[in-house]
């Protein structure tokens, strides 16, 4: 029997205010998890102590709609609602800063509850009464009263409460350290409210191993959807939709839902929203259609990598600039960061969802893609700027993945039409760098070529963009034949040619500048000519904040200029003051090289003030408290909040080790922190050598410290620092002096 959805009642954003039967109806998938977590919730006894659940997935995955399923069965079903009170709060709590808020929210949903449930006279007594406790001003008595509010109703009614509470890691983050371990405390007594919370990241990256809801929760992971998962949703969908010519065309055409699972990476939020729109097909201008679609996900999308921390970020944008599998070389000559640190970062972002694992015949190790392929596109779009459009690029990259086996039948179809409009032109372009025919690929592009000379000469423009990596296939086919080395300099040689050309617009100069800029900084480390190039692009676009910060970088990591460098951050924050990245290039920049170190901590301060939540920042502000300022309470402070920032940080984990060993005597601590680093980074050769030197030193732990330098030179042979500890604690505790001298 199939499943009648009401199309009209999908919310792409907000299920919680459908009405019950179209949460019953639309709730297609993820049964398996609801029949789970409804049995292990209703398992519980009216006085039990709680085993509380939290429920883990990228945005749009259906943790909302989960939460909301599981309250209207638990309001619903009649042997469920007689023993249960379930209370779902909205998905933003913004106005939550402390305890009593929260108390004060839960009375407020509660309440709303009674009045779903038609209890009137219950609904007028606690409105009065809320407002006589809202008046109350001190914090204490008013977390007393509102919780007792809540104790009162709910014995009352004689059920036991489950609080539904979505992005439940913002609300225990919002909580003060000491309302944590209150609020954990209330619920860990018999008969005390089930949590059921939700959330797109563990609470283990908002929290510490010493925090009140650390490893609390029983934990479910909403993963993407499998195929068979998709193929079950999308085929529901396609049952609903008016048109018979369009629904056999999904429940037929195994390969177009096959598209649109590689499209959006099994997420259901992106399903629902690609299928309502690609189920009504596409215009005339299928460039300016699919514009309209990547724009409907803006909010989706930007949300969702705003909620990554800084260096994922940046690996999320290397990958996804890339728009094609990537290796990990090439991920490190993009991003800039060693292998120690690389890794264990890619390995995070495969866990939560963000990439998949490819492995190509032949082809030596992993490559990486985005998962979610329509996330790239949207990526590409957003992420280019007036240098850097990309249209051609993005629409290929979609039809690839939508008309799958169709692309050399629309090509065909497209000649015979005639190529006559510049979308016709831009979809000519972007099939040609798809399809398999060659004779049809030629026929597209000298088609579109024929078009642009027409409506040149009749005083037309047509606004095609291009894109640099398809300019190179286009001009030197041959690139193919040849080595690394010789590939490189037919780049460089087509390039350089590119800019001679006296008729190139000024925003294709700045295109190919751009390009060049990352081929000499990443491809070839010429970091001299890299700078020639940084000057003529900043000459196109002078106010170019983002610019004159990566010059800066240049100049410090590169070049060694140090002034050069002081003076191009200086200049990226004249241009934006607030451009925190150029802040904390300075401070490190002043603290590393020119040893300034009260101008390094304003720069760090400064970059901390426009963005509180840089990890790099407060890490290089702890660094020069302890290393240079001698201000160790500062330090320690510093390191925590980069932690608490990002919990997988590494190297914060290993300053705070250093700091706890040299500076406050706290050897436990150390130990932990630097076994904290290790766990993070298993290859992380400076954190064994400091465990070494910790429990040599120190702890007087003679094996462990062997263990520890063996491990730090198996992962870096050449470390002189460890082989140096490894005599010491041969020739001075272990009386070993013919494996002392060796390690000497």
């Amino acid at each position: 029997m199939e499943r009648t959805i009401n199309l009209k009642s999908i919310r792409k954003y907000n299920p919680a205010i459908l009405s019950d039967e179209d949460v019953i109806a639309n709730y297609v998938v993820r049964d398996a998890i609801f029949e789970k977590l409804l049995k292990q919730v209703s398992d519980e006894e009216a006085n039990s102590i709680p085993q509380h659940h939290l429920i883990i997935g990228q945005r749009g995955m259906g943790k909302t709609s989960l939460l909301k399923r599981l309250e209207v069965e638990f309001r619903t079903q009649e042997d469920l609602a007689r023993r249960f009170v379930p209370l779902q709060y909205p998905e933003e709590q913004y106005n939550i800063d402390r305890l009593s808020k929260f108390w004060l929210n839960t009375v407020d949903v509660l309440i709303d509850y009674l009045d779903l449930i038609n209890n009137k006279e219950l609904v007028k007594k606690y409105d009065k009464k809320i407002k006589t406790i809202t008046a109350i001003k001190d914090e204490v008595e008013l977390v007393d009263a509102a919780q007792k509010t809540f104790d009162d109703i709910i014995n009352t009614l004689g059920k036991r409460p489950i609080l539904l509470i979505d992005n439940i890691n913002e609300l225990f983050a919002a909580l003060k350290k000491e309302e944590q371990w209150t609020l954990r405390n209330i619920i860990s007594g018999n008969g005390a409210p089930i949590f059921v919370g939700a959330s797109s990241s563990s609470l283990e990256e908002s929290t510490t191993y010493e925090d009140a809801f650390y490893d609390y929760f029983k934990v479910y992971f909403l993963d993407a959807l499998s195929y068979e998962e998709f193929h079950k949703l999308i085929f529901t969908l396609a049952s609903n939709l008016d048109d018979s010519e369009i629904k056999t065309s999904f429940k037929t055409n195994e390969l177009r839902i096959k598209s649109l699972y590689r499209l959006t990476g099994g997420n259901i939020r992106t399903a629902i929203i690609l299928f309502s729109s690609l189920s009504n097909g596409f215009g005339d201008s299928v460039a300016d259609d699919l514009e309209g679609l990547l724009d409907e996900f803006t909010p989706l999308y930007k949300a969702r990598i705003e909620e990554l921390p800084e260096q994922l970020k940046g690996i999320v944008d290397a990958i996804a600039l890339h728009h094609d599998t990537i290796d990990l070389q090439t991920l490190r000559d993009l991003t800039h960061l060693d292998n120690n640190t690389l890794s264990p970062q890619v390995r995070r972002l495969r866990q939560m969802g963000w990439l998949n694992t490819l492995k190509i015949p032949k082809v030596a190790g992993n490559r990486y893609e985005i998962s979610e392929r329509f996330f790239n596109v949207w990526y590409l779009m957003r992420r280019s700027t007036r240098r850097n459009r990309r249209s051609i690029t993005c629409l290929s990259m979609f039809l690839a993945e939508w008309l799958n086996q169709d692309k050399d039948r629309h090509a065909r179809m497209l000649i015979n039409k005639g190529i006559s409009t510049e979308s016709d032109i831009t979809y000519a372009l972007a099939l040609s760098e798809i399809v398999a025919n060659r004779e049809t690929r030629e026929s597209l592009r000298n088609e579109a070529l024929q078009s642009i000379n027409a409506m040149s000469n009749s005083g037309q423009s047509a606004q095609i963009k291009f894109d640099l990596d398809s300019l190179l296939k286009k001009e030197d086919k041959s690139l193919k034949s040849l080595n690394r080395n010789e590939k490189n300099k037919e780049a460089e040689s087509i390039m350089l040619h590119k800019l001679e050309s006296k008729e190139l617009e000024e925003n294709e100069r700045f295109n190919v500048l751009i390009a060049l800029i990352e081929f000499y900084e990443n491809e070839v480390t010429n970091f001299e000519k890299a700078e020639e190039a940084y000057l003529k692009v900043i000459n196109i676009d002078p106010d170019n904040s983002n610019l004159f910060n990566n010059l800066g970088n240049l100049y410090q990591k590169h070049l060694e200029q140090y002034e050069k460098a002081e003076k191009a951050y200086l200049q990226a924050t004249d241009i934006n003051p607030k451009n925190d990245s150029a802040y904390n290039g300075l401070g490190n920049l002043y603290q590393e090289h020119l040893n300034e170190y009260e101008k390094a901590e304003k720069a760090y301060l400064k970059a901390i003030k426009i963005n509180p939540k840089y990890d790099y920042a407060y890490n290089g502000l702890a660094n020069l408290y302890q290393y240079h300022l001698a201000q160790y309470e500062k330090a320690e402070k510093a390191y925590l909040k980069a932690i608490k920032i990002n919990p997988k940080y590494d190297y914060a984990y290993n300053g705070l080790g250093n700091l706890y060993q040299k500076h406050l005597e706290q050897y436990e601590k150390a130990e932990k922190a630097y076994l904290k680093a290790i766990e993070i980074n298993s290859n992380y050769d400076h954190a064994y050598n400091n465990l070494g030197n910790l429990y040599q030193d120190y702890l007087e732990q003679y094996e462990k410290a062997e263990k520890a330098y063996l491990k730090a030179i198996e992962i870096n042979p050449n470390y002189d620092y460890a082989h140096n500890g490894l005599g010491n604690l041969y020739q001075y505790h272990l009386e070993q002096h013919e494996k002392a001298e060796k390690a000497y």
